[in-house]
């Protein structure tokens, strides 16, 4: 079973191909988005399982994404906007702890693989979803040959 770090060195290794393809040895307006999608992607799989660094970085993650949202829904400047902030990133984390299926289930697919990258595809775009995508089969890849 691969470790954390080789995850990440596969997920930058993703993400360095796709940005190749699309600018060149440079780097981007988009390359920051292209790192986020190839690292997520080569994360998420270990999403099933608790003690993993990938499990507890995406629970924060999710929890940061899920407060900027509801900060913002509620008016970024209004009274109270933190504290349901604060609380949806908190639900969020329960709510991650809760659905989590078991490891080396579901989140170890190709369906999986397709969902998260359909997913970043509708977020930011086709760039994005390629990295994404070879971040995913990275950790698939590096799982099956370990």
């Amino acid at each position: 079973m691969a470790r954390f770090w080789t995850h990440v060195a596969a997920g930058a290794a993703a993400f360095l191909c796709v940005n190749y393809c699309l600018y060149g040895a440079a780097l981007g307006a988009n390359s920051a988005v292209l790192l986020a999608a190839a690292l997520l992607g080569a994360m998420i799989p270990d999403t099933d399982e608790r003690h993993t660094r990938q499990f507890k970085l995406v629970v924060i993650v999710v929890a940061a994404i899920v407060f900027v949202y509801a900060y913002n829904a509620t008016g970024a400047n209004a009274p109270g906007s933190v504290a349901w902030g604060l609380l949806a990133a908190i639900a969020a984390g329960f709510a991650v702890l809760i659905l989590k299926p078991r490891h080396r289930g579901v989140m170890h697919s190709l369906p999986a693989a397709a969902a998260f990258c359909v997913l970043v595809f509708l977020l930011r775009g086709p760039d994005a979803a390629a990295a994404g995508l070879l971040g995913f089969l990275s950790h698939l890849l590096l799982d099956a040959v370990s």
